[in-house]
């Protein structure tokens, strides 16, 4: 008589079918992963104006963490936006660099020597200027111009020169937070919430007869930035106590 097979020996196959489905999705989870971590993004940063003041932004340069994809260029799209119930309309240029998310000491140190290691030459979109960093995801190299006059300073000899404005991004818990930053003459009064800058742009309210602007937070969002004329009739010289919107 012929011995009948033992069920349970039938089911070790499937067992070991399953342990190895479950091997094939572990790794593939893994290869996920790695792939995510060199995806490249939309990196969505926004300048809000008045309607009376536009700004023009071309792309120089950037540095991302090693390893990482990136796109050479910026696109810029200008928008409306309506602020809350007053009915007051204001600017939204939505700058967007393409590249992967991945923060490194390196190119934070790279941004840093760029701006000199002062810290007064950088802000945070979300927090005070001056506040320290250690990690980014990549910076941006870019020439700012507001009403068509790009951002100015001295160079070593006096002479006085267009200078750049960069763009730097890196990571707080679930955001991506951005910073500014520039080597440009910024005026005596530093402000807290926001860099202020000097155009080319002539303006006999300003001591140093140039057109002074505040670059700065508002609402302390993680990749927001609003640009007044530090000189007008909003500010009149003074630094704002907040980051409310000031248009």
């Amino acid at each position: 008589m012929k011995k009948q097979a033992n069920p349970s020996k039938k089911n070790i196959p499937v067992t070991i079918s399953g342990y190895k489905k479950l091997m094939i999705l572990a790794f593939a989870s893994i290869a996920s992963t790695t792939s995510w971590a060199t995806t490249m993004h939309d990196n969505h940063v926004y300048f809000k104006t008045p309607l009376d003041i536009k700004i023009s932004i071309e792309y120089n340069n950037s540095e991302v963490t090693a390893g990482q994809p990136k796109e050479d260029g910026l696109t810029v799209s200008l928008g409306r936006e309506k602020y809350g119930d007053k009915f007051i309309y204001n600017n939204n240029f939505d700058i967007v660099f393409k590249s992967g998310r991945k923060a490194s000491t390196q190119v934070a140190k790279s941004f840093k020597d760029k701006l000199n290691n002062t810290s007064s030459n950088w802000g945070y979109s979300a927090g005070l200027t001056g506040t320290e960093f250690s990690e980014l995801n990549f910076y941006i190299e870019t020439t700012l111009s507001i009403n068509n006059f790009p951002i100015i300073g001295k160079d070593q000899e006096g002479n006085q020169v267009t200078k750049s404005f960069y763009l730097a991004q890196n990571h707080y818990s679930f955001y991506n937070t951005w910073w500014i930053g520039t080597t440009a003459s910024i005026v005596n009064e530093k402000c807290n919430y926001g860099l202020l800058v000097e155009t080319s742009e002539n303006d006999n309210k300003a001591p140093s007869g140039k057109k002074t602007y505040y670059i700065g937070s508002v609402n302390g969002n993680s990749n927001e930035f609003q640009v007044m004329d530090f000189y007008g009739n909003k500010l009149d010289g003074k630094c704002p106590t907040n980051t409310d919107p000031l248009w």
